[in-house]
């Protein structure tokens, strides 16, 4: 995804993490609505690896007032991942 193509878009955070047994990159951005008849912002989560000449990316998207409600669980997921 390009930054470019999301309103108001604002990296937050931008590492390098795990994504199960493999070394991933993480992103942690926000982003609002292009159409202008939603007044919302989203947070939005990227964490991408490549194995075996794959990519493989996990993406966690929701409003910022509810982002933090699930990320444990998604951390978690996260966390469970393992490539063999």
């Amino acid at each position: 995804r390009v930054a470019g193509e999301y309103p108001q878009f604002d990296l937050k955070q931008n590492i390098s993490q795990s994504l199960g047994n493999v070394t991933g990159h993480k992103v942690l951005y926000t982003y609002g609505s292009g159409d202008p008849s939603q007044q919302f912002t989203l947070q939005a989560m990227d964490i991408w690896t490549i194995k075996d000449g794959k990519r493989y990316v996990f993406s966690y998207i929701a409003p910022v007032s509810e982002f933090s409600l699930n990320l444990p669980i998604v951390e978690h997921m996260i966390k469970s991942i393992s490539f063999e």
